[in-house]
């Protein structure tokens, strides 16, 4: 088969010559192109694949970095502390063939469209042509020397490869509501899926004064929340585990992302915005912490780090980030709850030291840590650069807890944030699976070893 790729941006057009491909045994091939265009916004790409007779298999159409379907799957910052950003957008096409572009926006205005892949679902054997996928690099283009591939490297881990192709193309089995309720059991009787409740329209009113001003002064404060179903995701996250599901899966249910719907209003209040302004981080995530268990999954974050810098979260010195953290059970110290440096005793709190992004080096998370015991729904809200780490479980009752973050446009952060408003809070299961595979993959530094994810080995058979 060959692949056509084009592009063009402002006026400048680049034809690659066609490149040979040949899908692997799980039905995919990958073309590493790193085709340097001007004008991020601007740009435009299409992709064609034809078969030896010259006849087209399927056509991407026309693809535009202006389409509302990309997927920030990872940002990375420069020693000069510039963002890079990898994107990712797929598109169907007739036949089963999907193609997936990633490309790399930099900050100095260009883009890099890095790889163009090719999956075909439901092909049968006449379709497969070698066992190990082909990277064919064109004859004719040579990137820019000055391109930044920002791209994981070839060697992945076994099941970084498996949450990629996920990603790109989610499990069948995944996409019916009714494997999820199966896993969970009887929890499931207050859950659903498909049936997205977007909140109390008449805003429960809340008085914040003392939230306020409690932020204001330690750079953290408390929330009590009327959530319901907290004990139902609870044990929904405990039968995950059990099935070899991270907690994060928990956020394919319609519950989790209807109180995230209802934490817009205290938190645009917070800011001194509205509702309608705010924009929520897509870097969901959830923690079902065993006694004894670390680097896994689902276990405790427990180095002392901040979310984001101070220049990154804050503009004229007014915050524009703030993190959320739910707790669905009562957490006290034993059972791994979250520890603080108060703003007031942290010297690098608002610094462009190089340390302020190293606070586990110093001593003052040691010195002037502060356990934060929490009812269940009491909703713990911190400045995105404030220092925080979460406990270790020693006890029989392990914490479970969800958190995301919110921003505000004007900010540093909200350029680097895979983000949406209050009213594009996703709906259909194939985007959340791909919302949780994402962060699945955003947050491996905490376990390395991918421990936790069992259910990555049903990947590989099927």
């Amino acid at each position: 088969m060959l692949l056509l790729v084009s592009a063009a941006s402002s006026g400048q057009r680049i034809q690659l010559d066609p490149v040979s491909l040949q899908l692997s045994s799980a039905n995919e091939a990958s073309y590493r192109c790193m085709l340097q265009m001007k004008c991020i916004r601007a740009m435009h790409f299409e992709a064609e694949l034809r078969n030896e007779n010259d006849e087209v298999l399927c056509s991407s159409g026309a693809v535009s970095l202006r389409d509302d379907d990309w997927v920030c799957l990872s940002t990375m910052e420069t020693a000069a502390g510039d963002l890079h950003k990898l994107l990712s957008c797929m598109r169907d096409c007739p036949g089963g063939w999907t193609f997936c572009f990633d490309v790399k926006e930099r900050p100095d205005g260009t883009a890099v469209l890095t790889h163009v892949r090719v999956v075909r679902s439901g092909a049968g054997p006449e379709i497969v042509e070698t066992a190990e996928a082909e990277t064919v690099s064109a004859v004719s283009h040579s990137p820019a020397a000055d391109v930044v591939d920002c791209t994981e490297p070839e060697e992945r881990h076994p099941v970084h490869r498996n949450l990629l192709r996920l990603f790109h193309q989610p499990q069948q089995q995944m996409l019916d509501p009714n494997f999820w309720r199966q896993l969970v059991g009887d929890a499931t009787q207050f859950l659903s899926i498909g049936n997205f409740w977007s909140g109390n329209e008449e805003h429960r009113e809340m008085d914040l004064a003392a939230s306020l001003r409690d932020i204001n002064f330690t750079g953290f404060c408390r929330v009590q929340m009327p959530f319901n179903a907290l004990q139902e995701l609870a044990v929904a996250m405990e039968r995950l585990q059990q099935n070899g599901f991270p907690p994060v899966f928990v956020f394919v249910f319609d519950q989790p992302w209807q109180m995230l719907h209802e934490l817009f209003q205290p938190v645009a209040t917070l800011l001194g915005k509205s509702p309608d302004e705010m924009h929520m981080s897509l870097s969901v995530f959830a923690w079902a912490l065993q006694c004894g268990v670390s680097e896994q999954a689902g276990s405790n974050f427990g180095r002392a780090h901040r979310d984001k810098s101070y220049d990154d979260s804050h503009t004229d010195g007014r915050v524009g980030m703030l993190t959320t953290w739910i707790p669905l059970t009562p957490v006290g110290p034993e059972d791994g709850c979250m520890h603080v440096v108060p703003s007031a005793f942290d010297e690098l709190f608002d610094s462009s030291d190089p340390k302020h992004l190293r606070p586990e080096t110093p001593e003052t998370p040691e010195t002037h840590g502060e356990a934060l015991s929490c009812k269940a729904g009491e909703v713990l809200i911190w400045k995105a650069n404030l220092i925080h780490w979460g406990a270790s479980c020693t006890s029989t009752r392990p914490r479970r807890s969800m958190a995301t973050a919110f921003v505000t446009e004007d900010v540093k952060a909200f350029k680097a944030l895979a983000s949406v408003m209050r009213h594009e809070l996703p709906e259909d299961l194939e985007t959340r699976l791909r919302i949780i595979v994402k962060s699945l993959l955003q947050y491996k530094s905490w376990y390395p070893n991918f421990q936790g994810l069992d259910f990555v080995g049903t990947l590989e058979k099927s």
